[in-house]
């Protein structure tokens, strides 16, 4: 199966964790939040503490994985040496995303230690420890719009939450400001104190 465009990683429908071809029996995307950091002091004297606000640590995204198929002790060694060549943390953060939210993009990096269950002499099952250094989950849109007027864009981090924040606006041909017959400006309003 090919990858939906610029996803690296894909969870599809019947829960095959492409392009590994691994099946993923259960993922972390329960939690509401990613753990959050207190900015707090306390005062001698004072009761309570003051509070300086909070914000987001990483989200942390496991998978709990296991090959489809057994294979033999060889043919193993050659699947585990795959896994760890894809998700190898020096090519930098990939694209995640499940077929249940197409829309949602996790940006992830490959943390920790992936501990093999050696229980088993043709098949394994293990879980896939995923960083978010960027807390928020994102939606890729495809706009076809010809005006867009913003002044928020709403990031998700968590099915039932939000958080407003100023747009990202990516253009890819960088120099271009005419673009099939349209022209493409951008008018950022700042305001004083």
């Amino acid at each position: 199966m090919a990858l939906p465009d610029g996803v690296d990683f894909y969870i599809n429908e019947n829960r095959i964790l492409e392009p590994l071809d691994l099946v993923v029996l259960r993922d972390s995307r329960v939690d509401l939040f990613p753990r959050v950091k207190e900015r707090v002091e306390e005062i001698p004297g004072r009761h309570g503490e003051v509070s300086f606000g909070s914000k987001l640590e990483p989200r942390i995204l496991e998978l709990h994985v296991v090959v489809k198929e057994e294979f033999p002790f060889a043919e193993r060694e050659k699947k585990k040496r795959q896994i760890a060549g894809y998700l190898n943390p020096t090519m930098g953060t990939k694209v995640l995303v499940f077929a249940d939210e197409p829309d949602k993009q996790y940006f992830v990096k490959y943390s920790g230690i992936v501990d093999i269950d050696r229980q088993y002499t043709s098949w394994f099952e293990f879980t896939i420890p995923f960083k978010c250094s960027d807390p928020y989950i994102y939606s890729k849109l495809n706009v076809k719009e010809k005006l867009i007027t913003s002044s928020l864009t709403t990031i998700n981090l968590s099915d039932n939450d939000s958080m407003d924040t100023l747009p990202v606006i990516i253009v890819e041909n960088e120099g271009v400001t005419a673009i099939g017959g349209f022209t493409i400006s951008y008018l950022q309003e700042i305001e004083g104190d």
